[in-house]
């Protein structure tokens, strides 16, 4: 779950500058990509590694969700105020790999729920430029991305709670829109059920913060109303520190 978890939360970033300006490559990996914490023990590290051939320089900032609009302000607390990083910047060598470490120093201001801070990797790198082409130039340009990992502390109990609809249907997929309007994120399994809850039509893997488009591949014709029903992931997120939504049924 955790590499699903992970690649959909963009664990690696593979990014090439045109030929005609350089054969190098960038490539950096960052593991985990989202990390479930509890109030016990609020802290963690990401392993950064260049799989590049490039050096990187890399400046670290957490920020909090980004607002969606036309949705409500979410009820999920914004941890980044409250996190500390280490080191904010470093140099990262091809073939080498780093340390960053994360930590919540005081918790008293977070209430109960779900905590999210995303930490944004800002990563630079100088490319040579082709003196044919720009010859009158300056010897470097620099060249920025950016990648973005999460990390959630729950405070007592989270409880997240679902919406949904249908965003599109044919008759091998469905893509469902959810949103969460309760006080922590969500991950694990969604199940599509008859409404009895004995046959099943197809499954999908998601984390959910405030909003996402779902994909389920279609096992069998859907029935005019079925039910959504979640299977919350208890190997990466904290036993007993999240409860699972509520079913949802759903009428086409």
């Amino acid at each position: 779950m955790q590499k699903i978890l992970c690649v959909l939360a963009t664990t690696m970033l593979f990014l090439s500058a045109p030929r005609a300006q350089t054969e190098s490559e960038l490539k950096l990996e960052v593991d985990p990509a989202i990390k479930w914490l509890t109030e016990a023990q609020p802290y963690g590290d990401l392993r950064l590694t260049n799989h590049g051939t490039v050096e990187l320089e890399i400046t670290i900032a957490p920020t909090g969700l980004e607002m969606i609009p036309g949705l409500p302000l979410p009820t999920i607390g914004d941890l980044s105020p409250h996190l500390t990083v280490f080191p904010p910047r470093m140099i990262l060598p091809p073939g080498e790999t780093q340390i960053l470490r994360y930590a919540v120093m005081d918790l008293s201001p977070l209430s109960d729920g779900g905590h999210v801070a995303r930490i944004i990797a800002r990563i630079a790198r100088r490319t040579p430029l082709s003196q044919l082409q720009t010859p009158a130039a300056a010897a470097s340009l620099l060249i920025n991305f950016e990648m973005v990992t999460h990390q959630i502390v729950l405070v007592g109990v989270g409880e997240p709670e679902m919406s949904a609809e249908i965003l599109s249907l044919e008759a091998e997929k469905i893509v469902m829109g959810l949103t969460n309007h309760g006080n922590s994120p969500w991950a694990g399994r969604i199940h599509l059920l008859s409404e009895d809850g004995q046959q099943s039509f197809g499954t999908a893997d998601a984390t959910l913060f405030l909003h996402r488009e779902v994909e389920i591949t279609l096992d069998a014709d859907l029935p005019k109303s079925f039910r959504l029903e979640f299977e919350t992931d208890n190997i990466w997120i904290p036993p007993h520190s999240i409860r699972t939504p509520k079913p949802i049924l759903v009428t086409r």
